[in-house]
C-alpha cells in the first residue's frame, strides 16, 4: 500500500472522452498532460479504440451507455467528484451519452457552488 497521502486527494479533473491503446488523442493524451502539470486526473473512456484512424482496421468500440452511466455514477457514490476544478470532455460517441452526462455535470455544479469549492 502506498503510504504517500498524496494517493490520497480528491481529483481535481476529470476527463471524459475516447481512449486508444496506441496513439495520442482522447484521454491517452490529455490524462498524462494534465498529471505532468500537477493536476490529479480521472479518465472516463466513452469508446476504447486500438489506435487512431490511419487507413488500418480498427478494433474495439463505444462502451455501453450503461458502463458510462455507472462510472459516472460510481465518481458521485464514492465523493470522488468533491474537488472538481475542470470537467473535459471530448467524443462521447452517442446522444444517449450526452444525456447522461448533462444531469451528472449539472448536479457536479450545483454540489461544487453549495460547497464553496470549484474554480469559481
Amino acid at each position: 500500500m502506498n503510504s504517500d497521502s498524496s494517493s490520497l486527494a480528491l481529483p481535481d479533473v476529470i476527463c471524459i472522452q475516447s481512449q486508444v491503446i496506441r496513439g495520442c488523442v482522447g484521454n491517452s493524451i490529455a490524462q498524462p498532460a494534465l498529471t505532468r502539470y500537477g493536476h490529479d486526473v480521472l479518465a472516463v473512456p466513452t469508446c476504447v479504440l486500438s489506435h487512431t484512424p490511419e487507413g488500418q482496421d480498427i478494433y474495439g468500440g463505444e462502451l455501453p451507455d450503461t458502463w458510462f452511466a455507472g462510472f459516472l455514477t460510481d465518481i458521485s457514490d464514492r465523493g470522488l467528484n468533491g474537488g472538481l476544478r475542470a470537467v473535459v470532455t471530448g467524443f462521447l460517441g452517442t446522444p444517449a451519452k450526452a444525456a447522461v452526462l448533462k444531469p451528472w455535470l449539472t448536479r457536479c455544479i450545483t454540489s461544487a457552488g453549495r460547497h464553496g469549492s470549484g474554480a469559481g
